[in-house]
């Protein structure tokens, strides 16, 4: 709709005012929704899959529904098969749904269909969809001697064999289910100039 002033003399305004209106296909619109989910994690610390609601698009009595799902070919998450439309607009993926399902550096992305439900229960007659890529990184290892290994001074005329004991941790397998662990033992003297043991 466009508005033009006309004046006594004749004079019109130099721009007309525009005002648009949008007939909707349904009595209940889609709401607006943006992604806030990061673009990369670690599988040992999970993610929460989210997003923010552009309240102005939510008219009084009425409430958002909201459905995460993984769109990528062969991805192992959110596999559940007609999973319904939620109030939250969150789902956490923790790092139980992510080991052993999750190689690290894999890359899969999510969808987030969103519809509106009006107060006499009439559902959007579609949904509007956003997506994001995530990046699942691989978390790094902790490595340490238990207190079962030699520590403090060693006699230089000592004979008894010294025995080191390695414990370690891969948060994103922390029970060792993937894959075990592998480890390496190397000895360094500070001043550089002779092997730690002759």
């Amino acid at each position: 709709i466009t508005l033009s002033v006309t004046n006594f003399l004749g004079k019109e305004s130099d721009k007309a005012a525009e005002f648009r209106i949008q007939k909707l296909t349904s009595e209940t619109p889609l709401p607006t929704v943006r992604i806030s989910t990061p673009s990369s994690t670690t599988i040992g610390a999970g993610v929460t899959l989210s997003a923010s609601v552009d309240t102005s698009s939510v008219c009084p009595g009425e409430k958002g529904e909201y459905q995460w799902s993984c769109v990528s070919n062969d991805c192992p998450l959110l596999t559940e098969v007609g999973e319904e439309y939620q109030s939250s607009v969150a789902k956490d993926l923790t790092p139980s749904d992510l080991v052993g399902r999750v190689v690290p550096g894999s890359e899969y992305e999510f969808q987030l269909s969103a519809r509106m439900r009006g107060p006499n229960g009439t559902i959007s007659d579609s949904a509007v969809e956003v997506r994001q890529s995530i990046r699942f990184d691989g978390d790094r290892i902790v490595a340490g001697f238990t207190r079962d290994s030699p520590s403090g001074d060693i006699s230089r005329s000592g004979t008894e064999t010294l025995k080191f004991q390695a414990t370690g941790l891969d948060p994103s397998d922390p029970s060792n289910s993937v894959q075990s662990l592998r480890f390496s033992f190397k000895c360094e003297r500070p001043d550089g100039i002779s092997p730690c043991f002759k």
